[in-house]
């Protein structure tokens, strides 16, 4: 899936931009934000089962070339789109 607009929205509502459905995941559950020129991140929107990176809970990690992510019980891989 590829994101075109910031901030870009996750969750399990299917009012997201990207939506997850799974019973873990926070109907909004995160972001995708932009952080500056060229880097993005991506941040928890106060969800109650976390934005993970590997076994550490964040509350915002930055995108760069890919990055895996756990939001909720779902993985997800991201990568920052080359121009």
């Amino acid at each position: 899936h590829r994101i075109s607009k910031f901030p870009a929205t996750i969750g399990r509502s299917l009012e997201n931009d990207v939506v997850l459905m799974h019973p873990s995941v926070s109907a909004k559950h995160a972001r995708i934000e932009e952080a500056g020129e060229g880097r993005y991140r991506i941040v928890d929107a106060g969800s109650t089962n976390g934005l993970y990176e590997g076994r550490a809970k964040k509350e915002s990690v930055e995108i760069k070339g890919a990055v895996s992510l756990r939001v909720g019980a779902v993985w997800l891989d991201l990568r920052a789109a080359e121009e």
